[in-house]
């Protein structure tokens, strides 16, 4: 099976279209739909989102709630630079900044992931990102976390979205 033939979730792809279009400009073009068992080292900084739980409920007769768990990872490999311990923590701040850089009055800037997140925003007619829902970032670095040799900087980001879509017995 080619890559090109591998299915990629429409909703998967309106949050990378969304993160693409108005987040981080360093990832621009560097996220991928779904999970990633061992990223290429020469791909970092990268990003990618995949489902974690979905669970469905009736909202009627004929339609369905979807609430989909994503989880976003941004990952940095910052091994290049480590020459001692001080350059441990220089990726981050990067992180940081990729995923909710703050002004001086302490607001979210509006190119991080975690605004873009955060606005409760339709992604398309009946789908919407960050509805009455938590987002929760968890930060770590780690040696080998990601393979052979690699040094990782990376930030777990869990999120919801929302769908209200037609129970499958009146799909037309």
């Amino acid at each position: 099976m080619e890559y090109s033939d591998l299915y990629r979730d429409p909703i998967t792809q309106k949050v990378i279209d969304l993160l693409d279009s108005s987040g981080p400009s360093k990832l621009k073009g560097k996220y991928i739909n779904g999970d990633v068992l061992l990223p290429n080292e020469s791909e970092f900084p990268m990003a990618y989102i995949a489902r974690d739980t979905v669970l469905v409920t009736p909202a009627s007769n004929m339609e369905d709630n979807h609430d989909i768990s994503m989880v976003l990872t941004v990952i940095l490999d910052i091994m290049q630079d480590l020459d001692g311990p001080h350059d441990l923590v220089q990726g981050m701040p990067e992180l940081y900044e990729f995923c909710e850089a703050r002004d001086g009055q302490f607001r979210l800037k509006n190119d991080t992931i975690l605004y873009q997140l955060g606005k409760a925003q339709q992604l398309a007619p009946n789908l919407w990102i960050g509805v009455g829902s938590p987002l929760s970032i968890n930060y770590g670095m780690g040696i080998e976390r990601r393979g052979p040799g690699i040094f990782s900087v990376e930030a777990n980001i869990r999120f919801n979205v929302k769908a209200h879509l037609p129970n499958p017995e009146f799909y037309e």
